[in-house]
């Protein structure tokens, strides 16, 4: 992918952007749409053991191996140097569903709060910790009232957050 570009357009999460990008020569996509890819394109051809890597606001693809786990993310342009990432969480590839969830909540905060919400929850019934979901969901609980919701969701979001993201020097 990085060799038919040198930069990545982060523009769009869905995975039918970043496909028809690819066609067209011109790489569009953020973490989410080009692991989903990763993940679809290894799992037609054989490779049995992907699933994502993820932190707040970050997901990528890993394949597991005797060596042990190679992981790969294509919105890095060197894809396999992980010295920046000290600490992520690994899971299934229904993570790459709960973040597709949330971020179509995302799109749809201002033209339809209701339907937001509903993708907000979607995306906490297959993720219960989606860090992102937990944040976005509070404030609009509160807004409709329901403020031991919001309340519940603001602490999760901050508990699940007890991991570094980066190392320090």
């Amino acid at each position: 992918i990085w060799g038919l570009n040198d930069s990545v357009k982060k523009e769009s999460s869905l995975l039918t952007d970043s496909i028809d990008s690819v066609i067209r020569s011109e790489v569009v996509g953020d973490c989410l749409s080009l692991s989903s890819l990763y993940a679809v394109m290894g799992l037609r051809i054989g490779i049995e053991e992907i699933g994502v890597c993820h932190y707040p606001g970050h997901i990528f693809n890993f394949v597991c191996c005797e060596e042990g786990d190679i992981l790969i993310d294509l919105t890095n342009p060197h894809m396999f140097n992980f010295s920046p990432y000290c600490d992520f969480k690994k899971g299934g590839l229904d993570l790459l569903i709960s973040r597709v969830w949330n971020n179509r909540a995302n799109d749809l905060f201002e033209e339809d709060l209701d339907l937001a919400i509903l993708y907000l929850e979607k995306a906490l019934e297959i993720d219960p910790n989606c860090i992102e979901a937990l944040a976005i969901s509070a404030p609009l609980y509160a807004q409709e009232g329901k403020l031991r919701l919001a309340f519940e969701n603001i602490e999760k979001a901050i508990k699940s957050m007890r991991y570094k993201i980066f190392k320090t020097r």
